[in-house]
């Protein structure tokens, strides 16, 4: 939607579907647990069931807020942005604090879990496991998010990870193909996915 707006500056539409977004930003900013800030344990990802604090959901709604927040603001909505803008502010600390303490620094390079809460240890082989091969797609959308900047320790170390661990091969992310995986070709290349590495 924030991408919507920065291409069209159709304010008029951002208004009418406010009923819509603001459900979502709602359930953004008054479901994340208040022991910790973050969002409640939840499935590693679609097709992992493990329950965690994932830092791929709480990055992405870190971002939602962020990017409505400046939409806010440019469409005169000033006392919602300034809110936004705040709590965006205090949740990315949130999630950068939690991430800080749950980055693997006793491997090199350093290795920058998508499971917060202490389950998930270092692939490597990236592709030689399924959960391994989840995290390889997984931190696309992390980078992608944001969250931390690109030219950041994290993301540089997320990166050396990624290149020196089997994550890649000839540019291509590599996922373990098991079956039913329609969506990995033979030799464990996907092609799906990789877009925010490139980024």
């Amino acid at each position: 939607l924030a991408h919507y707006y920065q291409l069209t500056k159709d304010a008029e539409s951002i208004r009418e579907m406010r009923p819509m977004w603001q459900k979502e930003i709602d359930v953004i900013v008054k479901g994340r647990e208040t022991d910790n800030g973050m969002f409640p344990r939840e499935k590693y990802c679609g097709d992992i069931d493990t329950r965690v604090f994932s830092l791929n959901s709480n990055a992405n709604a870190w971002r939602a807020l962020r990017e409505m927040s400046i939409l806010l603001a440019e469409t005169g909505d000033n006392d919602q942005a300034r809110k936004l803008d705040q709590i965006q502010k205090e949740y990315r600390k949130i999630i950068l604090d939690t991430l800080e303490k749950a980055i693997r620094r006793d491997v090199n390079p350093p290795f920058v879990p998508i499971a917060l809460s202490g389950e998930e240890n270092p692939h490597d082989p990236i592709w030689g496991t399924t959960i391994g091969s989840y995290w390889n797609l997984m931190i696309e959308y992390v980078l992608g998010s944001g969250v931390f900047p690109v030219e950041s320790q994290t993301a540089t170390d997320t990166l050396h990870y990624v290149q020196q661990t089997g994550g890649l091969m000839m540019g291509l992310l590599r996922a373990r193909a098991t079956h039913g995986n329609y969506w990995v070709h033979g030799g464990r290349i996907n092609d799906l996915y990789g877009m925010r590495y490139a980024l």
